[in-house]
């Protein structure tokens, strides 16, 4: 199979929605505002952590506010962090988007609580841990949702997805590459 034929690849399944498992999207959205927009996406790896914080950005940017967003990883958060300084600096009050909070060392943490404080109208962040800001969400995966996004991509039902989900680990984003690999094959 063709890259381009491939249902799993990564344009399809970065266009993949957050899908809430045990709350609505208007409670999400009640609750970042009651945490005055200071909070934390808390989950697993391939929980979909990203994927809701890019949904939030995304919904904030379209109804008009100011928005800097930040992807970190472990090996260039030095770059990209000075990267977020100048996004904040650039805008009038932004709602800053940190994917990998945890990724930042404690004093590079403490330096954007005190920036976000002062110049931004609130703080999003992911994380693997709990504790960096108040929870907005505990992202949480299931068979069943592994199994409902397989049949969005591929137009079939798909059931059969239990074994992969535990295989995985519940990493949902680990299982839908690995379909990628198996749907390359053929």
């Amino acid at each position: 199979m063709k890259p381009r034929d491939n249902p799993f690849r990564a344009q399809r399944i970065d266009a993949l929605t957050f899908r809430p498992q045990s709350t609505t999207w208007p409670a999400i959205l009640q609750r970042m505002v009651a945490l005055g927009n200071r909070a934390a996406i808390v989950g697993p790896h391939g929980s979909g952590k990203t994927t809701l914080l890019d949904q939030l950005r995304r919904q904030y940017a379209v109804n008009g506010h100011a928005t800097a967003h930040l992807r970190l990883n472990s090996t260039e958060w030095r770059q990209t962090w000075r990267s977020l300084l100048r996004k904040v600096e650039q805008r009038a009050q932004p709602l800053v988007f940190l994917d990998g909070a945890d990724l930042l060392p404690l004093s590079t943490w403490r330096r954007l609580m005190q920036m976000t404080n002062c110049s931004a109208a609130g703080l999003i962040i992911t994380s693997h841990r709990p504790g960096l800001l108040p929870t907005l969400l505990e992202t949480q995966t299931s068979s069943a949702l592994l199994s409902e996004l397989v049949s969005e991509l591929t137009g079939e039902k798909h059931l059969g997805t239990g074994h992969l989900f535990a295989s995985s680990g519940g990493d949902i984003r680990q299982a839908l590459r690995s379909l990628y690999h198996t749907y390359s094959m053929r």
